[in-house]
């Protein structure tokens, strides 16, 4: 019996939407993969609609975030009580384009044999350049005496077969001062003191980052994307970007449901086109597949509340 892994994201009440996106995509191409989403601060009527739908874990008491971030590095908290020998971090903001478990099963067993915790993708930046682009002092002068030519990780997503790891990036996070990137810096200090562990993938295909998407030759044909990268077809989209105005949308969908007009907001990768409209169309599809399944739930407006903006 293969080892159990864990799919895990979490959102607060304003990043809700964006499950709509990355939760379609599962559906459509890792349906095998069960989602596991930790609650950042959700309404209630969003809480709801994920007991229905997915696996809500709930907030630990304990924590007192400064920012989403806290709620993010506190994720061994979150997974204490599975079951799981291996978790698997997503952001909200990616986009899955094929099935992801086959690989995912195949790199938990290359680690497992390789005796490796931890593996994330670089950002193609050292930690120096790093600090360069994206300063923080606090993190720079816990760098000192360390090897600042070491790749900076991304942490949006990550497979993790340690307790330990998450216990010390949750400890280290909680020390950190607050500033740019602190929860993924904290990630990479923890990373850095244990560097034989961890296993460094390769951005192009696990998580390519709108920034990187750009330049890149790409086709959309249906719902095939295929993008030509220096490694490969991709396997996550990540809607993010060191230029967010040049390379994000903030989309606002008009959607109707039974009748009933409403709209909801959230993250895509701006360019090219086909790409807009697919994100587009996998939304609108997410919506209408948890509509037809769950229809006297939404006829009391539950969904409908819990999609706009933070269902207030």
């Amino acid at each position: 019996m293969s080892p159990k892994l864990c799919l895990v994201t979490g959102v607060d009440a304003q990043m809700f939407p964006q499950l709509l996106l990355l939760c379609g995509s599962l559906r459509r191409y890792s349906p095998g993969l069960k989602l596991h989403v930790c609650d950042f601060g959700l309404t209630g009527p969003q809480r709801a609609f994920l007991r229905r739908r997915y696996v809500l874990l709930d907030t630990p008491p304990e924590i007192v975030p400064r920012h989403a971030w806290d709620y993010k590095a506190a994720l061994g908290r979150y997974v204490a009580q599975m079951q799981a020998e291996t978790v698997v971090w997503l952001d909200a903001d990616m986009i899955v384009l094929s099935d992801i478990e086959p690989p995912l099963r195949l790199l938990q067993e290359e680690m497992a044999a390789e005796g490796q915790d931890v593996a994330a993708a670089d950002t193609g930046l050292s930690i120096d350049a790093l600090l360069a682009a994206y300063p923080a002092p606090h993190f720079a002068s816990l760098m000192r005496g360390l090897d600042r030519s070491a790749p900076y990780l991304n942490s949006g997503f990550f497979l993790c077969r340690s307790r330990a790891f998450l216990d010390q990036w949750s400890a280290q996070n909680q020390a950190m001062h607050y500033e740019r990137l602190y929860e993924q810096n904290a990630f990479n200090l923890v990373a850095l003191a244990d560097s034989e562990k961890i296993r460094i993938l390769d951005r192009f295909r696990w998580n390519l980052v709108a920034n990187d998407l750009r330049p890149l030759p790409m086709t959309v044909a249906g719902d095939v994307v295929v993008v030509t990268t220096p490694t490969g077809q991709p396997l996550i989209l990540h809607a993010t970007s060191n230029d967010s105005a040049r390379d994000l949308a903030a989309v606002t969908l008009p959607l109707s449901l039974s009748g009933r007009k409403f709209e909801t907001r959230l993250r895509m990768i701006r360019h090219p086109q086909d790409l807009l409209a697919f994100q587009q169309a996998l939304t609108q599809q997410s919506i209408e597949a948890d509509h037809s399944r769950l229809p006297n739930w939404l006829r009391r407006g539950t969904l409908l509340k819990a999609l706009q903006h933070g269902g207030q």
